[in-house]
């Protein structure tokens, strides 16, 4: 009779015994870290956090993409001008344009919300700009504040065709010298 040796490995079985490591970076993954790498992936993008380079609204993150340079008015431009440039700026995506015709506060409000205009409004095929008038700011910041109101026919990423669209802006400045700002928009 012959005897023959067998190995027997409890709980383990050979063909993993020496599996080969994931190295990213130079740095061994392990099991637990593809898991936690997985779902932090799949939230980013989820939360429209991963792909903000794209310029394109991702769901809850808005990453306006600029399609071309709008040139700021003159340094003395009345305040119609002012308007007329920024909502140019608006629909052109030019954010460093838009945040010279505005004050600080404003503008990053205006890039802040989800329903960002730069992300929002994709075209006006018309615009009325009414002559501005002198009016108060009610929180006392501002002396000289003047009011533009306008119409446009405005499309956006939501609706094919435009819609009228009526708005206020409040421009303000510090001196006569100084140019016109925007601090403030809403129905007026």
């Amino acid at each position: 009779m012959t005897i023959v040796e067998v190995k027997v490995m409890v709980g383990i079985r050979p063909e993993r015994q020496n599996p080969r490591p994931v190295r990213i970076w130079g740095r061994v993954l392990k099991p637990k870290a593809y898991v936690t790498a997985g779902l932090g992936s799949l939230f980013a993008t989820l939360l429209g956090l991963y792909y903000p380079a794209i310029g394109d609204f991702t769901g809850l993150y808005c990453a306006p993409r600029k399609l071309h340079h709008v040139q700021p008015p003159a340094e003395n431009a009345p305040p119609e001008d002012v308007v007329r440039t920024y909502l140019k700026a608006v629909v052109a995506r030019d954010i460093d344009t838009a945040r010279r015709l505005s004050t600080p506060e404003f503008a990053d409000r205006e890039e802040s919300v989800i329903d960002s205009p730069f992300c929002d409004w994709t075209d006006i095929t018309a615009a009325t700009i009414y002559p501005c008038h002198p009016d108060l700011d009610g929180t006392g910041r501002y002396t000289t504040v003047m009011n533009v109101s306008i119409r446009l026919e405005l499309k956006s990423r939501d609706r094919d065709a435009p819609y009228d669209y009526s708005w206020g802006y409040w421009l303000e400045r510090d001196s006569p010298r100084k140019s016109w700002r925007i601090f403030e928009s809403g129905e007026g």
